[in-house]
């Protein structure tokens, strides 16, 4: 994982990459919420438990999930929600190290928050 801070212009860079992966990480984890609808029962104990298709089906859509979510990591973007598409950058503001807070649908990131707060926390840049 990267340990580069970044400028907000710098961050703004990563925005075009950023917004694929996690389009396709939404859309991964989708289809996982689709599977679980396609889950009846408790799955027999794992003694028996010989897989299924719609187990196979979601094995491979984790391992995209992580697969992308490692590909956000490589940036030193951390995950913080899929649904909203929210990911911080580690970033320095005003000579002050802090989060870079982007979420899915933004142009350009314009806001950050400290250490340690989250999104409702975030302040303009």
């Amino acid at each position: 994982m990267s340990t580069r801070l970044y400028t907000p212009e710098q961050a703004n860079e990563l925005i075009p990459e950023m917004t694929q992966l996690v389009s396709r990480l939404q859309k991964h984890q989708s289809k996982v919420r689709d599977l679980l609808g396609q889950i009846d029962t408790p799955p027999p104990p794992i003694l028996y438990n010989v897989g299924s298709p719609v187990g196979s089906d979601m094995a491979v859509e984790f391992i995209a999930i992580e697969t992308i979510i490692d590909k956000i990591r490589e940036h030193g973007g951390q995950l913080k929600d899929i649904d909203e598409g929210l990911v911080d950058f580690p970033g320095v503001v005003n000579g002050r190290e802090v989060w870079l807070c982007w979420k899915m649908g933004e142009r350009a990131i314009t806001h950050f928050h400290d250490f340690g707060k989250g999104f409702e926390d975030r302040k303009e840049i």
